[in-house]
């Protein structure tokens, strides 16, 4: 049998050999070693799903000389099941926590709003920053008008939440999102994530 090679790079894995190709989410697999029939085997499996062999969506190797390992600095054969689980687990996989590409920083305010003043949602060092992640808007249901979402641009033509409504947006730069009110007063609720 072909050797199977993995080659991670970019959050991805990539699988060739064996005259097929396939691409699976680095983050969301890890290895384990395998004994099979006196055989030292290994059995790559989703995080979230079973790591029984033959599973649905797990790669199981009967022995590891049936694998290797593309890391960037071309093909490596490991000499044991315990260093390809070690190698595999250390690009990929919850033992680096997880998904890496998620954002780490946390941030939330209330903001009252002025209808003269557009505001931005995020914290001064997100402005600054230009950091990329997600963000939750609520309109509380005590607001008494509706609460326009946009550009710095933003205006009474904007997409508008009214009140006791919310919105979550994914984006490069959390410092392009604004908000104008049609109600002095009235406030948004803000709380997302951030990459730094």
């Amino acid at each position: 049998m072909a050797q199977l090679l993995f080659t991670i790079a970019n959050g991805m894995i990539t699988t060739s050999g064996g005259n097929r190709t396939e691409q699976f989410i680095a983050s969301d697999y890890r290895a384990k070693s395998w004994s099979n029939e006196d055989r030292d085997g290994i059995i790559i499996y989703p995080v979230f799903g079973s790591d029984e062999p033959y599973s649905k969506g797990t790669l199981t190797f009967k022995t590891y000389t049936e694998v290797g390992l593309d890391v960037g600095g071309g093909p490596y054969s490991p000499a044991s099941v315990e260093a390809f689980v070690e190698v595999f687990n250390a690009i990929c996989g919850i033992s680096i926590g997880f998904n890496t590409k998620y954002p780490e920083n946390l941030f939330s305010q209330v903001i009252e709003l002025d209808t003269s003043v557009d505001e931005q949602i995020v914290p001064a060092w997100i402005q600054t920053g230009h950091n990329a992640g997600y963000v939750t808007i609520t309109t509380p249901s005590t607001n008494t008008g509706n609460v326009h979402v946009g550009e710095s641009d933003v205006n009474n033509l904007s997409y508008y939440l009214e009140p006791d409504k919310s919105i979550t947006l994914e984006i490069s730069d959390l410092s392009l999102i604004w908000v104008q009110s049609t109600t002095p007063g009235d406030v948004v609720m803000v709380i997302g994530v951030a990459k730094t």
